[in-house]
């Protein structure tokens, strides 16, 4: 019976993860503090315990988690860049992913398995505005490989303001 019902949630989920690709969603911008991500008009805000931000996909089993770090937590922070803290990011979690520049910023991703179903992490690291920025966006690993290039779009539209 279990195995039933995994498989009609994995049927549904792909329903509405391909439908939400193509039901045309417009962008949309979200503002947590001085950070602004533009998403698409599935996404909600929401909260989550221990981070700054939380975005979530009425469309898809998508999420954005937004942690930021003030400069205040870090000695010398003015002379840290977004690598740099992305190596901080990877040490104090005990990772050895490997990072990506970008432009403006650091990301790895790693898989990680949570109620039997595995899940693929995109994590993208800014320093922007006065804090540093850790944005996760998550989804079933089996979409993964569809959803590399919204994510890769929604971590390029970060933009910071000055506090």
């Amino acid at each position: 019976m279990k195995r039933i019902i995994r498989l009609a949630s994995a049927v549904l989920l792909s329903l509405l993860l391909f439908s939400s690709c193509s039901s045309g969603y417009s962008a949309m911008d979200f503002t947590q503090d001085e950070m602004t991500i533009t998403l698409d008009s599935s996404f909600v805000k929401s909260d989550a315990k221990g981070y700054t931000g939380c975005f979530t996909s009425l469309a898809s089993d998508v999420t954005v988690y937004a942690l930021r770090e003030g400069f205040d937590l870090f000695e010398e922070a003015d002379k840290l860049t977004a690598s740099d803290y992305a190596e901080l990011v990877l040490a104090n979690n005990g990772r050895d992913d490997e990072l990506e520049a970008k432009d403006g910023y650091s990301s790895f991703s790693f898989t990680k398995t949570d109620n039997d179903v595995e899940h693929t992490y995109f994590v993208c690291l800014y320093k922007g505005g006065e804090a540093f920025w850790m944005l996760q966006f998550i989804c079933p690993s089996a979409f993964y490989e569809s959803m590399k290039p919204s994510f890769a779009a929604w971590a390029d539209s970060v933009v910071f303001q000055k506090a």
